[in-house]
């Protein structure tokens, strides 16, 4: 999907494009607690309504008519991506890697840090308190995925956006670490999730509008997808030598470094002039 948006879409409407693919996730996850809401209804029937459900969204998209030729910039623009390509490339790489690292340790471990928190809650409903978080995050990144992501259009400035949704993984992050209360570790942890959501979605279509050359967009989406796995392998052993008993603030703190930095190495991406009218 993410290469034939490149293809499909003009840089102009890539942050638009990168924010919606970020509001699905929650809308698809709103579609899973529809199809469990009846606790009678048969696993059969279930798994049925998902897969009416999916053919459903995917035939319209079938049947659209792809352009002739691939959206392409102008030819200045063109050149300029050619001469940093690789360069830019990289400190996306780096800057998704990072805060991919920073999400997948935190929400492996979320439900031992929110049992270290004082939250005065008892142990058999905390994990649907933190669910209930989740679920309010996900409702809020709908509307402020896309209205972000036009932003960045408007503007023609994707990296600042970038480096504020990183700011705001930070901020949560630090707010988990130093105030382990439930509504401060509560808020910290909703703004570390609308951050992240929020970076990922755009950083992907900003990615597009990268890409030095048109004929290998397939293999360097290919390379930027690396982020996604990579950091799995690294996660656990992070976390073993910087958890210890009821205490996350180590852990919380480097967290909160790695997407600081990922922040700043999205300022130092030189990103392409807007061509002349």
């Amino acid at each position: 999907m993410l290469a034939i948006a490149a293809d499909e879409a003009p840089d102009e409407q890539k942050g638009l494009v990168g924010g919606l693919f970020g509001a699905v996730y929650p809308l698809g996850a709103l579609s899973g607690v529809l199809v469990t809401w009846s606790p009678g209804m048969a696993e059969g029937m279930q798994f049925a309504i998902v897969c009416g459900l999916i053919v459903a969204l995917i035939a319209p998209f079938l049947l659209l008519k792809s352009r002739r030729e691939p959206v392409e910039a102008a030819e200045e623009v063109v050149a300029e991506r050619r001469a940093s390509g690789w360069r830019n490339l990289t400190l996306v790489w780096l800057a998704r890697l990072l805060l991919q690292m920073a999400g997948i340790i935190l929400f492996a471990y979320l439900l031992y840090y929110f049992e270290t928190v004082d939250h005065g809650i008892a142990a058999e409903s905390l994990p649907a308190r933190i669910a209930l978080l989740s679920g309010i995050t996900a409702v809020l990144v709908v509307p402020l995925a896309p209205a972000l992501g036009r932003l960045s259009d408007v503007t023609g400035s994707r990296k600042l956006i970038l480096a504020a949704t990183a700011g705001m993984m930070t901020l949560g992050l630090a707010v988990m670490a130093l105030l382990p209360d439930w509504p401060s570790a509560a808020v910290g942890y909703m703004l570390f999730c609308c951050g992240s959501s929020v970076f990922l979605s755009i950083q992907n279509t900003y990615a597009m509008q990268l890409l030095p050359s048109r004929r290998n967009r397939g293999r360097d989406l290919g390379i930027l997808n690396l982020t996604n796995t990579i950091p799995a392998m690294a996660a656990t052993m992070m976390a073993f030598w910087l958890i210890k008993a009821d205490d996350f603030t180590p852990l919380l703190m480097v967290l909160a470094g790695l997407t600081a930095l990922g922040g700043t190495l999205m300022l130092f991406v030189r990103e392409p002039k807007r061509p002349s009218a």
